[in-house]
């Protein structure tokens, strides 16, 4: 149960920063009216991936008492 808990604290971590910084370090954004996708959209797109595969552990958190006849099969 803890190796679950740690992957998906970890993987919403790494996601999340990874798509973080790639809109911060993005090129073409600016302050005006007009929307327009990062230049780095892609890194995005990743980091997002990532970090929605943590969301898979998001069950342990909500509903302990379960979390052993999840997480084991007997």
């Amino acid at each position: 149960m803890k190796a679950a808990l740690s992957y998906s604290l970890w993987a919403e971590a790494i996601g999340g920063f990874i798509a973080y910084i790639a809109i911060i370090t993005s090129n073409n954004l600016s302050a005006g009216q007009e929307w327009a996708a990062p230049s780095n959209l892609i890194w995005v797109t990743v980091g997002f991936s990532i970090l929605f595969l943590g969301f898979s552990g998001d069950f342990i958190f909500h509903q302990v008492m379960r979390a052993d006849t999840i997480t084991t099969m007997n």
